[in-house]
């Protein structure tokens, strides 16, 4: 018996209510790709989710835009890392577990308001990413499940 894997890719616009996105294994090919309802320039922005691991390592790495920075024209990637932009994404750096309730608006949330999504409390919808209406896509091997 022969078995290999396929890298698919997979593309929709939805509600992503009680669904989350399973990163089962390490891989440099299994990403998902988010489309922001805007292709405005960006001075300012807040982006929460929330994220189940599946070991006891954490990778983390936090950005923030300087002073006077701005987003625009950017690709939002979930499940892997990249130093930089157009660098080649690498299994050590990929993230294993469960992505949900991915929000982004288009300016600074106060911090009230991030406590309540991070509590799972009522909360706003992202105005330029929300998981109720998601454009997305999926390569590799990542599971869209309930």
């Amino acid at each position: 018996m022969c078995l290999s894997s396929l890298t698919v890719s997979f593309a929709d616009t939805g509600d992503l209510s009680g669904k989350v996105f399973t990163f089962p294994e390490k891989g440099s090919t299994a990403y998902v790709r988010l489309t922001p309802s805007s292709t405005k320039i960006l001075y300012s922005a807040t982006f929460c989710l929330r994220l189940r691991m599946f070991v006891n390592w954490i990778h983390s790495v936090k950005k923030s835009l300087k002073a006077g920075g701005s987003i625009a024209g950017t690709s939002i990637i979930l499940g892997q890392h990249q130093g930089s932009y157009g660098e080649r994404f690498e299994s050590s750096q990929a993230f294993v577990g469960q992505i949900k309730d991915v929000h982004m608006w288009d300016h600074v949330i106060s911090t009230c308001a991030i406590k309540s999504y991070m509590q799972g409390l009522v909360h706003s919808h992202g105005n330029n990413l929300s998981w109720t209406k998601l454009g997305f896509s999926i390569h590799g091997q990542v599971l869209l499940e309930d």
